[in-house]
């Protein structure tokens, strides 16, 4: 199924290099110090938060040293102990190590290309990556040449950005509440366990929309482009990117105190409000409402609600106000999903339900 074909047309082990022999009978300051030195023989992880005694995490051989990267537990426990809430684990039998601090200064960058050919030229990527996550980079890499070919072909539009074309792994990016950030100039992504592909065709719409003012036009179709695009090429999602989940914050406010119209207040809102209404949208009129919404805000960079009212008019004739009462301006939600204003035409895949 072609998601965005217009009518006109998560524990890894990972590669590091070879891992030293540890006596697991070590003092505990010389067992954190070698930990730390298996892991990448330079101290890659720092400040260490707590360290949990966890044999029941061997199961097999391959087993005695893990990295897992970043994690986020609100419940705070594992193997029956209080943990931090956030951190970076290293798992060197029989203890998990939950580390603070992520220093990629010592493991060094290194560059990975790839031509594209698209509508009108053939481009150059460059991945700049860190050199433990050539994996992570070589993937990224596919997933980035096909998407800006996606939105090519969605858009009608030449990819408008730089050749070559640069996107580099940043790790500071989590520190700005940030996942990812692009323009026509280029893209940053946070490293592999914190941003995902899903971030990556988000900021690829970003390339073609980036100046545009209207956030909750600029950013709600930027997730639920980058979305749908995640389906058309059977991308892989992370296990907590469910689209209930990215939601479920945006509906507890719904009709709340706290709700507001997308239009002027977007950023004290649940990211979530301003997909559900483009995808619900999606459900009604299908990927040549939004493709127009898309180029027609990316060349009037201030088209704003007045303006989609007019261009909705062309799917909804007179019944505009009806999508976007509660939703984009103030007033009642007449529509709450896309089964209260008319039948069904593009329904989302894997038959998920709004």
């Amino acid at each position: 199924m072609n998601w965005l074909r217009r009518s006109q047309h998560q524990a890894k082990r990972l590669g590091l290099g070879a891992l030293l022999t540890i006596s697991l009978n070590l003092a505990l300051t010389t067992e954190v110090q070698a930990a730390a030195h298996a892991h990448n023989r330079q101290g890659r992880y720092k400040q260490l938060l707590a360290k949990i005694d966890c044999p029941s995490q061997y199961e097999k051989p391959g087993d005695e040293y893990l990295v897992f990267g970043f994690s986020e537990d609100p419940g705070g426990r594992y193997c029956n102990q209080k943990v931090p809430k956030s951190g970076y684990w290293v798992y060197v039998y029989p203890h998990w190590y939950i580390w603070g601090k992520e220093d990629f200064s010592a493991v060094g960058m290194a560059m990975l290309k790839k031509q594209v050919k698209l509508r009108q030229r053939t481009i150059t990527i460059e991945l700049a990556y860190y050199k433990p996550h050539r994996r992570w980079a070589e993937l990224r890499l596919d997933q980035a040449a096909e998407t800006l070919q996606d939105l090519e072909r969605f858009t009608g539009k030449p990819f408008p950005g730089q050749n070559p074309y640069r996107i580099e792994e940043n790790p500071d990016l989590p520190k700005e509440n940030l996942l990812g950030q692009a323009s026509h100039r280029d893209m940053e992504l946070a490293p592999p366990g914190i941003s995902s592909a899903w971030t990556l065709t988000h900021e690829g719409v970003h390339i073609w929309n980036h100046r545009t003012e209207a956030a909750w036009i600029c950013e709600g179709l930027a997730d639920t482009i980058g979305w749908l695009l995640m389906y058309e090429n059977e991308f892989a999602f992370s296990k907590q990117e469910t689209l209930n989940d990215y939601l479920a914050n945006w509906r507890t406010v719904m009709e709340s105190d706290e709700d507001a119209p997308l239009d002027r207040y977007y950023d004290d809102l649940p990211q979530g409000k301003a997909m559900q209404f483009w995808l619900m949208l999606y459900e009604l009129y299908g990927p040549d409402l939004l493709s127009e919404v898309l180029i027609a805000s990316t060349e009037n960079t201030e088209f704003n609600a007045d303006d989609f009212r007019e261009l909705l008019s062309h799917y909804a004739g007179s019944k505009t106000h009806r999508l976007m009462s509660g939703w984009v301006v103030r007033g009642p939600y007449y529509v709450r999903q896309a089964r209260d204003f008319g039948p069904i035409h593009y329904p989302l895949p894997d038959k998920i339900e709004l």
